[in-house]
């Protein structure tokens, strides 16, 4: 039994006769089936590896005339070889793949030479296990999920943009490591009896390094002179490195792209900042809205509860580590200027944001969270919309349709006639809204006016009901 599963996981191609009767159908069509296999594609479930490469579909063998569902692993050379193949032949593909640091390459190449191809989040493949996690399970557990309609799929980012988020995530790198050899250089000179003078920077480093260097006199260690050296070179070599990114990189970016121009209108908002936005989110319509992008950098509360008793608590984790970084800093000296008494004495009028959170008794750190948030959202609405920024625009300008009529029928201080009477008046100056839900509009106004007459005489009752 043992040789069995070791010959049935470690052979380069097994198959498996699949029996029609098995999926689910309904008047003789699949259900949650994506469209494209209805036009003719043919489902690939792909588990993407570093020279190996594990292959899943179904194929007619023409000597039997069965289907047969292959499971193959594949070389570089033959996973290309593979594709290229299919297009020759004419027969279109939807590959499925798990995403990871090089699905966004082969998904290029995929849609390059005319295929279709979704990049799946790693939890739903996990979520699909049947079996023991190995390269056949998981090429077939992607096989079965690319064929659903209904799946989450990844962004596919271009090549350009894998470069710009390369560069930041090379350059936020290269400041942790300057930042650490500083450090370290600095622990190293108290150690030996000497004061570092100034602070914990670049030009103050260099400084201090070169003075100690110079003081010392022959009869002093020579391990700790050249220790010193040592650290003077690599604070250097760290430092050009990140002048040599800014200048050749970045901010030619930052000239060239629109959206970086119209992140900085907003105000607090810099340039690098605008370029690391643009570099993580790659295309604002992605996301539907500003608060799906507010949650994607993991600017959220997280919460806990039961019994239907939820209770919000700490900030969420998910989200690219330097971007929370940029942005808390980038809130923090906004608050710090709004709250600061030369602000004060501009004659400036504060935004209403800002005045509530100065007046609030929440903790310092909530308030600069919640202006972060605040800063995010107003990125999206930039990008978005394609325009600069402009102070006089807010969420009060937007639609108040179908969230504001339920919130209020929800709320038990008011009878169930006024809740008729606003509903009865904003269906009478929404007429756009009307022409899309006629219908469930007009049933919701009679249950309405149902209810009134039930609660002509025990409004309070019916509520409690």
């Amino acid at each position: 039994m043992i040789n069995y599963y070791k010959e049935l996981f470690m052979s380069r191609k097994v198959r498996t006769l699949i029996n029609q009767s098995n999926f689910t159908t309904c008047n003789g069509q699949l259900l949650n089936i994506d469209p494209l296999l209805s036009q003719g594609y043919m489902a690939v479930g792909v588990d993407l590896a570093k020279s190996v490469y594990q292959v899943c579909y179904v194929a007619l063998d023409p000597a039997d005339g069965n289907v047969y569902r292959i499971n193959e692993s594949l070389t570089y050379d033959e996973f290309k070889e593979f594709i290229l193949d299919m297009e020759r032949q004419g027969q279109l593909c939807l590959f499925g793949m798990e995403g990871c640091s090089n699905c966004s390459m082969w998904a290029n190449f995929v849609m390059l030479h005319g295929h279709a191809c979704k990049v799946l989040p790693t939890y739903a493949v996990h979520q699909s296990f049947k079996e023991s996690k190995d390269d056949y399970n998981d090429a077939r557990a992607i096989f079965e999920l690319v064929q659903k309609a209904d799946v989450k799929t990844c962004y596919v980012k271009s090549l350009d943009e894998i470069e710009i988020q390369n560069t930041l995530n090379s350059h936020e790198h290269y400041i942790q490591e300057l930042d650490q050899w500083i450090k370290r250089a600095m622990f190293y000179v108290e150690e030996h009896g000497y004061k570092w003078k100034g602070k914990c920077c670049f030009k103050d480093a260099i400084v201090n390094l070169t003075e100690i260097t110079t003081s010392l006199s022959t009869a002093q260690s020579i391990r700790f002179k050249k220790q010193l050296e040592q650290y003077s070179t690599t604070i250097q070599f760290l430092n050009e490195q990140i002048e040599l990114t800014n200048n050749d990189i970045i901010k030619p970016y930052i000239e060239q792209s629109i959206q970086c121009k119209l992140l900085m209108t907003i105000p607090n908002v810099g340039p690098y900042f605008a370029f690391a936005l643009m570099a993580m989110i790659c295309n604002v319509n992605r996301f539907e809205n500003a608060r799906q992008m507010q949650a994607y950098f993991g600017f959220r509360p997280g919460h806990t509860g039961s019994g239907g008793s939820i209770v919000l608590g700490w900030m969420a984790r998910n989200g690219n580590p330097a971007i929370r970084r940029i942005l808390y800093e980038v809130a923090l000296s906004a608050y710090r200027t709004y709250r600061s008494k030369r602000y004060k004495k501009d004659g400036e009028d504060l935004p209403k944001l800002i005045n509530k959170l100065l007046n609030s008794d929440k903790h310092f750190k909530c308030k600069v969270i919640k202006l972060a948030s605040k800063i995010l959202r107003t990125c999206f609405g930039v990008l978005h919309s394609g325009k600069a920024y402009d102070p006089n625009l807010t969420c009060n300008n937007l639609g108040k349709g179908k969230t504001r009529i339920h919130s209020e029928f929800n709320n038990r201080s008011k009878s169930v006639a006024t809740i008729c009477d606003q509903i009865k008046s904003s269906l009478k100056t929404d007429e756009s809204y009307i022409s899309r839900d006629l219908e469930r509009y007009q049933t919701e106004q009679q249950s309405c006016l149902h209810l009134y007459k039930l609660s002509a005489n025990s409004d309070e009752a019916l509520l409690d009901a």
